[in-house]
This record gives structure tokens, sequence and C-alpha cells, in this order.
């Protein structure tokens, strides 16, 4: 007992001395926040907001609070020189002032009367309790309740709220489970389409279909009919759902009302104020188990099972292998005279509609290539036994780096960075972030170097597949070296290696070259949205009779259309009075689908700069030098010429930039030319500089 009471004590004294630590961090930064509170601070927001009232450019602004000045211009007065003001600024601009600027830029809604009031706060509650996964409905009642004392006209149940007194029809199947069938000219009624309809002057959908499991504790699971409208960023839509403990067994029962309605609709049309327009469905974007299942032909593991030829497969080491890239290809038209008999297990309800089974229906790269081929790569050489297989220390040392890059992802990854100890965890927009961009950093100087050059083709080839404008130049290079990495990991791997999939990726190549990039045919958007109809089950009681009512209380949608990629927008307006720069100035600019921000998280972008300084009569020899973006203190021109501060004392130059200190206005200034900017991370990879964080530059 006494020896319990002494753990207990020493427990209590060391969270005693960890809450003492943190309140000392914590009143060391609020005195370090007060200290670097100043009247230009002040004076730059101020001027923020006069100067987005003046310009036509801005939609909202913010009355700044006027009741502190007074005061922050006193404690500036007494506690902060002129040069913990200049070098503040650059503090300001990246926490405070960022925050700010987002509240300037959002729309800010005048409300004429409490009505007006009454109304939004309705329409917003009923659009936060429609959102997937929010919160039960018991407690949108709970919160109808406390709200309908202050607005008498909010409905007091959420089947008010929500228009939810519907009954969707429910057909039961053979195999005893359940088919919901909403339907394409449904959707295409609760959407806004004029600007899209002028625009493209006809609907093209694409189609997926998948399995969902729904518990971990139940067999039960969902297999959707998906649509997205082609051109558009909305999300997919629901045409059909299948629930079940199995998958469905009969695909005549599955598909026949979807079926049944496409025929009416390409041979009808779809009407729209008016108007009758063309229906097209364009792919059908599944995985391999669900195209066989679709197709009714041979799964992954048969002998004949390749969709794009004619190949037979050789049994090898447990695994049913596919070496033969040079086989006929497949086509519409052999598929329907069934001429390898082999490859088919039934008819298809889709021959009636006419589809395509071999052109219409893509490789998917989601599933193909990143949970597919790579996964299977970085499996061989992380817990195969052979030449390739990576030693522990190696392992852990490309995890530190892929560690590193933490610092330095950008916002367009979903997914940072993080150790190969997770690699069973891994999503597939992680395994295509580390083909794409981390591994040719990660793995250089740690795999056998012709293993790494045996990744370098698969990077290469999906780099260029990737791309809008490589596909158009270098598609014939793609194909080459998709065709030499699977030859080639037959003589490292071994024949067990070239399963389904890695032969798949022979056929690539031309799958781009009828559909477009990867991403235009990739699955990526359907996962999201099977999530989004998972996170929508508020209990495991009639998940079907669920996800239908959710569904079907949505109101109008609105269309929003693919951005154009020479299209951009800038927002975030902002000012910093020590950098001269001319024109207005904004903290975030978004390039068709491609957003650039400037804050804390997105600080490393072109930080360092390589100068070349200009002679003068003083010094006549030229020389370069690495120095900070910041120090430039002037306009470029044309030519990339300009000033720059630059410290007295060469011999301090590393360590303020290894630092990222800020200039002095003491400094000299220095005529010189700008021949690169740099970010962080390819700072520390290429400059000859010891540094704090050696990790990438002792790895390249």
């Amino acid at each position: 007992m006494k020896r319990k009471l002494r753990r207990k004590a020493a427990k209590a004294v060391m969270r005693k001395i960890k809450a003492d630590e943190l309140q000392m961090k914590i009143n060391k930064i609020y005195i370090q926040s007060s200290d670097n509170s100043s009247e230009v601070s002040s004076n730059i927001e101020e001027n923020v907001v006069l100067s987005d009232v003046a310009d036509d450019e801005c939609y909202s602004h913010v009355i700044p609070d006027e009741s502190n000045s007074d005061t922050i211009s006193v404690q500036v007065d007494e506690q902060v020189d002129e040069h913990i003001v200049a070098d503040s600024q650059n503090e300001l601009s990246e926490s405070s002032q960022s925050d700010r600027n987002e509240v300037e830029d959002e729309n800010v809604i005048v409300f004429r009367n409490v009505a007006q009031i009454e109304q939004f706060v309705i329409e917003s509650v009923r659009a936060w309790a429609s959102e997937s996964g929010v919160l039960s409905m018991l407690k949108v009642d709970n919160l109808l309740k406390h709200l309908s004392v202050g607005f008498p006209n909010m409905p007091k149940s959420y089947k008010t709220l929500l228009k939810s007194n519907i009954n969707p029809e429910i057909n039961i199947c053979q195999n005893g489970g359940e088919l919901w069938y909403k339907g394409v000219r449904v959707n295409l009624d609760q959407m806004l389409l004029q600007d899209y309809l002028q625009v493209h002057r006809k609907i093209t959908i694409d189609i997926n279909i998948d399995g969902l499991p729904l518990f971990k504790s139940s067999k039960l699971k969902f297999w959707p009919i998906l649509g997205h409208l082609v051109g558009t960023l909305n999300e997919p839509f629901i045409i059909a759902i299948y629930c079940g403990k199995s998958d469905p067994q009969n695909i005549e029962e599955y598909l026949e009302k979807y079926i049944t309605e496409l025929e009416d609709l390409f041979y009808n049309g779809y009407k729209y104020e008016g108007n009758n327009y063309e229906v097209i469905i364009r792919n059908y974007i599944l995985d391999a188990p669900a195209r066989a299942f679709i197709k009714c032909c041979k799964g992954h593991s048969g002998y004949a099972a390749c969709e794009k030829c004619t190949v037979i497969g050789e049994y090898h080491n447990h695994r049913i292998t596919f070496i033969d890239l040079n086989q006929p290809l497949r086509t519409d038209e052999s598929f329907r005279n069934r001429e390898q008999p082999q490859h088919h297990e039934g008819t298809s309800p889709l021959e009636r509609l006419g589809t395509g089974l071999v052109s219409q229906f893509c490789l998917d790269a989601m599933h193909l290539l990143y949970i597919g081929v790579f996964k299977r790569l970085l499996h061989f050489w992380l817990f195969v036994v052979g030449a390739w297989k990576l030693h522990g220390d190696i392992i852990n040392l490309i995890s530190e780096v892929f560690v590193f890059f933490r610092e330095f992802c950008p916002q367009d990854f979903n997914r940072k960075p993080r150790s190969l100890n997770d690699f069973k965890l891994f999503k597939a927009t992680e395994f295509r972030r580390i083909l794409l961009y981390d591994g040719i950093v990660a793995f250089k100087n740690l795999i056998h170097h012709n293993v790494y050059k045996h990744f370098l083709l698969l990077h290469s080839a999906v780099y260029i597949l990737s791309s809008s404008t490589l596909i158009r130049t270098h598609l014939h290079l793609a194909e080459q070296f998709i065709r030499t990495f699977i030859s080639h990991s037959v003589v490292i791997y071994g024949k067990s290696f070239v399963v389904y999939n890695v032969h798949s990726l022979s056929h690539l190549s031309k799958e781009c070259q009828e559909h477009g990039t990867l991403d235009d045919f990739s699955a990526f958007r359907y996962e999201n949205r099977l999530k989004s109809i998972k996170d929508s089950l508020m209990s495991g009681y009639k998940p079907l009779q669920q996800i239908a009512r959710r569904d079907l209380e949505k109101e109008k949608i609105n269309i929003i259309l693919d951005s154009k990629p020479n299209q951009f927008t800038l927002s975030l307006k902002h000012f910093i009075t020590n950098e001269i720069i001319r024109g207005s100035q904004y903290r975030k600019v978004v390039i068709g689908n491609v957003c650039f921000r400037i804050d804390i998280k997105l600080s490393f972008l072109l930080v360092f700069v390589v100068l070349k300084f200009l002679p003068t009569n003083e010094d006549p020899d030229t020389y370069f030098d690495v120095g900070l973006r910041k120090w430039i203190c002037t306009d470029l021109d044309d030519e990339m010429c300009g000033k720059t501060y630059w410290p007295p004392n060469s011999n301090s130059v590393t360590q303020l930039v290894k630092t990222e200190e800020s200039s002095k206005t003491n400094w000299p200034k220095h005529d010189m030319e700008v021949k690169r900017f740099y970010s962080k991370i390819l700072f520390y990879s290429f400059v000859n500089i010891d540094l704090v964080l050696t990790i990438c530059h002792r790895f390249l």
C-alpha cells in the first residue's frame, strides 16, 4: 500500500512539474506576443480595410475595432523600437494578419429584419444537418428545441426541418438483399443545369459500381451505383444502392431498372426548360472484381483474365502470371462475338444498351496502379525475402526522410508523409505521392542502384501519363518505360511478381490515349463519396432506408463547373510595408484547380535565392552567394536585377541564412541579379551549407 502511495505521489509531482513547465511556456509566448504588438500592425490592419473598401474587386470588408487602438499605440511607443517593429511585420503577415484577411475575404451578409435572420438560421441548420457524418438526429432535435426559444418559426423536429416524411421504395431481392433505385432522371431533376448545358450542350455521365462494407461486426454491405456529371466538380450522385450480407447474386435483377431507364434516356433524351438534351454514359470506372461481375467475364485470378488482350496466364508459385505482352488486343466487337470463350462467364445486361464492354470499361489507376502494382513493389522491398529486400536500418533511414518531408508537404496533398512502419495503413493517395514525388528523393542511394533505376521506369511512365501536357508528346515513351519495367520485373523479382495488375500496366498508355490522363478516369472521387455515404449512417437500424431518406432530403444542387486551367482567382488581400511591390498584394491565388497560399505552412516556398553580385567601382569582381528572398529590397526588373540588403560581415552569412534572419536597415545595399529561387527542401538538398536539419542533405 505504501509503495502504491509513493508511486501515486510521484506521478502527481511529475504532473505538477509538467503543468508548471507548460504554464511557463504559455507565459513566455504571451509576453512575446504582447511585446510584438505595435502601432504599425494596427495601421496595417486599418490600411487593408480601407484599401479593400476602395477597391472594386473587394466583395466584403470588416470594420476594425477602434476601441483598443489607443492602447496598442501607447504600448508600442513604450515597448517597441523601430527595429523590433520592422522585424515583427513578418510575424504579423504570417499569423494574425492571415487570420484577419481570411475574415475580410468572406462575404458579409446584411439582414434587413429579424425574419431574414430567422430564415437564414433555419436554412443553415438544415444544410448542416444534411451533411454526412455530422451528428445524430436526436441531437438535431435537441438543438432545434433550444433555437425555437429565440426563433418561433424554427421547426421543432428534424423530420419537419429536413422534410423527411419520405418512404423510399425498397425492393426485396431473391437472395434476401434490398435494392433502392433512385434513378438518373431524379438526380438530374435535382440539379441546376443551366450553366452546364450552356457550355456542354449534352449530359455526359461516368458510372462507378463498388462494394462498401458498413460495419466491422457485421457482414452487411452496400453495392452503390454512382454517377458523376463529367466536367463538374460536384460529388458523385447515387443512382441505386443494393444492401445485403453478400454481394448481389443476380446481375439482371441488380441492373434491371438502371438498364430500363437508360434505354429511355438514350432514345428520348432529357428535357430541361423546354429543350431536349442527349444523355451519354462515357466510362465505367470500376475495380477488377466489379468489372468482372458487371461484364460477366473471368476475374483477375483466371487464366484468361486480362480484359484488354487475349493472353493466357501461367500458374507459377501459387500465382497466375501474365508474362506475354504481345498478344492480340480485345475489341468491343470481339467481346460481343465471344472470340475467346474462356474469358466469358455469361451475358452482361449492358449489352442491351450497346455499351462498349472493352472500350468503355477503364483500367482504374487507383486500384490497378497505386494500391495494386506500387503497393506490391513496396511489399517486396519490405517483406519478401530476396536480394531486393531492404535491411531494417535502411527502412528506418527512408522513414526518417519521409518524416522530414512532413514539414514541407504542401496543401495539395491530402495526407502528409509518414514512416514506412505504417506501410500496411497507407492509403492510395499516399502510394501515389510516394511514386510521383517522395520516392525519387527518399530511395536514392538507399536502395540498390539497379532497383532504383527500375523504380524510375515506373515513376517516369506514371508521371507522363498523369500530365495533360506530356501525354500529348511523350506517350510512346511511357509505353516503352512500362514494357521495360514489366520485362525487368521478371528478371529482378521473378515470374510470380507479374500478376494481373502488373500485366495490365502494359495497357495503361492506350487507355490514356483514349480517355485522357490517369486522373481523368480514376476512382478517387467515388471512394470519397463511398466514405460520405458510410458516414451518413446514424446506426445499424435499416441502413438503406437511412441513406435513401438523407439523399432524398437534398434540395436543388448547384452545379460547379470544372475550372479552366488558365483561369485564376485572387483572394485574401493584404499589405506589408517593408516590401516594395507595385500593385495589389494577395495571400491566395487559385489557378485552375491548384491553390497557392502564403501562410506559415507554405512559408518554405521560394525562401532562398541564388544571387549574382554585379561588379562595382569598389569591387570589380563578380561572385555568387546564397541569401534570403526577403533581403531583396527593390523590385526586380525584366532581367531579374535589383538591390538587396547584405550582412556587412561575410562570415555570418551562412548562419543568418540558416536561421532565416530578417534583414537590418543598417546593412549595406548591393546591386545583384537573381539567378534562381529555391524552396527550403531544395535548398537543404543541394546547397553546400552546414544545416541544423541535415537528413535530406545527407541522403542526396
